[in-house]
């Protein structure tokens, strides 16, 4: 029994490593470039790029350029799109279909309303590129969310001297946009609710959608929250 005891005690001590080391680096120079396995995004960008297009169309080449400049290969992007009736080729070109032109505008959407967004916030950096990364990380809904909770951001207190075990994300007041927009793509955002698990000098572990997450104290100071 003892036995048994030391490798569940093992186990619980490993988990909890490994909880309190999954935390925010803020001198990190954090990469946001997508893995080339993961074709949603390219999709997204490519119906985008069309949408932008004269008549919503571009040329072959255009098209060839597009995926040279991202090294990965088009056959599987095209077929997909092709086969759900987003794209139509035509001498030597390709347009979006009816369905394509409503996918590519409601991204196109998703953009702006980012993009004013962080431009209201008044952060320097591109606020163009932090939206473009993020169009493709929440829905409609979900920005709708952040807008209308960041509204109650005058009411909201640090996490780092907020009490209460749960609270409401009101703000992300951070300057850094870059670490601004990774918490928003791990789902720390205004409007999504967090639950405190542990406190100590130097980390907090918050829980976010069944998610842990250690964070540090400069974070904790920027991250606004009401009862």
């Amino acid at each position: 029994m003892p036995k048994l005891s030391n490798k569940r005690n093992r186990r619980r001590f490993n988990r909890r490593e490994k909880e309190m080391n999954y935390h925010l680096n803020l001198n990190k120079n954090n990469s946001y470039h997508y893995k080339h396995e993961n074709f949603k995004e390219l999709e997204e960008d490519l119906l985008k790029v069309i949408y932008k297009g004269k008549d919503h169309k571009v040329s072959n080449k255009y098209l060839t350029e597009f995926f040279n400049k991202r090294n990965v290969p088009s056959h599987r992007i095209i077929k997909h799109l092709h086969r759900n009736a987003f794209l139509h080729f035509y001498n030597n070109s390709v347009s979006l279909t009816p369905n394509g032109i409503l996918i590519a505008k409601e991204i196109q959407k998703r953009h702006n309303k980012i993009e004013n967004f962080i431009k209201g916030k008044g952060m320097v950096c591109d606020a163009h590129e932090m939206a473009h990364i993020l169009e493709h990380e929440l829905t409609t809904e979900t920005i709708q969310k952040i807008i209308k909770a960041s509204e109650l951001k005058e009411k909201g207190r640090p996490l780092i001297n907020f009490l209460l075990p749960f609270g409401t994300i009101v703000g992300l007041d951070l300057p850094n946009c870059k670490v601004w927009t990774k918490l928003i793509s791990i789902g720390i955002f205004p409007g999504q609710k967090i639950h405190i698990i542990e406190r100590n000098s130097t980390n907090f572990l918050i829980e976010v959608k069944n998610s842990r997450v250690a964070i540090d104290k400069i974070l904790a100071n920027g991250i606004l929250l009401i009862p």
